[in-house]
């Protein structure tokens, strides 16, 4: 009886674990902080914020500020060589938001750039509460500010 418990044990943590992999290279985004040192160099000292952040698939990162929105991408595979795109909201000229319904895995964000042929998209997790993202994104592209 013992062995079985424990089997169950170690077949729930691997399914867990296969899940938690399979939602992050899916590109599934969560509230985060992981890459803002990689933000913080590049922000004009004093004058700019970071409102929020969120952590996208294994090592990328979405960060919102008041001038800017930051796209920060690790490739390799160590994840030295890092690609940091910078939005100023000016350039948005768009963005839609498909929460997750019942069977999906995620929400996404669809932001279109000026001169851009199509959107930048990004995933985000079913649970992750994207009100601050609509907020900040509203206040920002809608309003100039």
């Amino acid at each position: 009886a013992r062995c079985s418990v424990g089997h169950k044990f170690i077949s729930s943590f691997v399914l867990y674990c296969i899940m938690s992999l399979i939602d992050k290279a899916a590109g599934n985004a969560t509230e985060g902080d992981r890459n803002l040192e990689v933000v913080r160099p590049i922000l004009m000292e004093d004058v700019e914020v970071v409102e929020i952040s969120y952590n996208l698939a294994f090592r990328d990162s979405l960060v919102f500020t008041n001038l800017r929105l930051i796209h920060v991408d690790r490739q390799g595979m160590t994840g030295k060589k890092i690609r940091t795109t910078s939005i100023p909201w000016k350039k948005i000229s768009w963005f839609s938001v498909e929460n997750a319904g019942r069977f999906d895995l995620d929400a996404e964000l669809d932001v279109k750039v000026h001169g851009e042929a199509s959107p930048q998209r990004f995933r985000f997790g079913k649970n992750v509460d994207l009100s601050p993202i609509l907020k900040t994104l509203g206040r920002h592209v809608l309003t100039g500010c």
